[in-house]
């Protein structure tokens, strides 16, 4: 008898479905089966026994045709980055409908694995089906060219949703001083600072962070400048963390030549 790889049962309305597939040398599945147990699943929304279907399947490269969209787009959103991207270009390669949420699952995909251009390709497929973008979309987008060191495609696809007519949010702001401060672009992101001042938007702990770690990424460290945000951080009573206070120390081992900065933030709220 051939060995048993996974035994699946769900509820599919008043039916109850179980799936057993067995693999042996020289067997082929039942494509037919691998459809209607799947698609079983997809409609009874029990997306573990869908992935893991999908991923018996595919490790036997059997992956069968006519598969509803439901039930890969669950896959896309399964909160695994890699089953995301991998599964979202089989909706593409397939040419099966896309929802709303795939496309923003696939696009936190390639923003983990920082993957500007298939992120790129991804939000402009989503554009071109008739998707609005919206601020957490662009917020990704800029994401994923943060994470591949692209400070100017994000500045690029931030000025794309101003003229969109789309706010930035807080999480927007955030995103993209982040992304000057992967290249030490201290003076943009002390910009992008201001401009989220102007818009009328408060920052919070990860924003003066970022401006901090922007500070001593920068070539020279600019030290005046950690000094400045970490002032302004303590003025609106955001008090520094662990992760804000190591950025700002790291800022002053990095000055030429390195000094302590704590004195005169500390001195200047006295």
């Amino acid at each position: 008898m051939p060995p048993r790889l996974h035994q699946h049962t769900c509820l599919c309305g008043d039916t109850v479905v179980t799936w057993l597939f067995v693999g042996h040398p020289g067997l082929e599945p039942d494509a037919l089966q691998c459809v209607t147990a799947i698609n079983a699943y997809a409609a009874s929304s029990n997306r573990r026994s869908v992935i893991d279907l999908f991923e018996v399947l595919d490790d036997l490269d059997a992956i069968p045709e006519n598969l509803s969209a439901a039930a890969v787009n669950m896959c896309v959103q399964s909160g695994d980055s890699i089953a995301a991207s991998k599964w979202f270009k089989y909706l593409v390669k397939k040419d099966l409908n896309i929802e709303k949420k795939s496309y923003e699952a696939a696009l936190k995909a390639y923003a983990q694995g920082a993957d500007n251009v298939a992120a790129t390709e991804c939000f402009d497929r989503m554009v071109a089906s008739g998707i609005k973008p919206t601020a957490v979309t662009y917020s990704v987008l800029i994401n994923a060219h943060a994470q591949s060191g692209d400070s100017v495609a994000a500045s690029e696809q931030f000025a794309c949703m101003i003229r969109a007519g789309i706010a930035p949010s807080v999480v927007t702001y955030n995103t993209l001083i982040n992304a000057h401060a992967q290249s030490g672009d201290s003076k943009t992101a002390m910009a992008v600072f201001e401009q989220m001042l102007d818009a009328g938007l408060t920052p919070d702990r990860r924003t003066y962070t970022s401006v901090i770690k922007a500070c001593a990424k920068s070539e020279p460290a600019d030290l005046a400048l950690a000094c400045e945000a970490a002032d302004k951080m303590m003025s609106a009573k955001v008090s520094l963390d662990v992760y804000s206070l190591t950025e700002l120390l790291r800022c002053c081992a990095r000055a030429n030549p390195p000094r302590c900065a704590w004195a005169s933030v500390v001195n200047s709220k006295r």
